[in-house]
């Protein structure tokens, strides 16, 4: 059997509110026709910790770029520390 697991979208909400909707790595924030382009990310995926409780300190809004480099790691994603600094070797000068 399946263990289905629900999507508090006022947790969602209050991590955005939280956060100004900003990339807690990068800094990046974005605004288009009335919605912001930011994903909420658990920073222990829920299938590692087998929590069924999510609380807004396990939460952290990325930018959908960072929230990618965080899951170039498994089952452990990458730190906002780690993503600054793949993002800064990265840049080209």
């Amino acid at each position: 059997t399946w263990l289905r697991r629900e999507r508090n979208r006022g947790l969602a909400e209050a991590c955005r509110k939280r956060d100004d909707n900003q990339c807690q790595a990068c800094g990046f924030r974005l605004e288009f026709d009335g919605r912001y382009i930011i994903d909420v990310h658990h920073i222990d995926p829920l299938s590692v910790t087998d929590e069924t409780v999510t609380s807004i300190g396990s939460l952290i809004c990325l930018c959908p770029t960072c929230h990618r480099i965080a899951h170039l790691r498994t089952p452990d994603p990458l730190g906002t520390d780690h993503i600054v600094a793949i993002r800064q070797s990265a840049q080209v000068s």
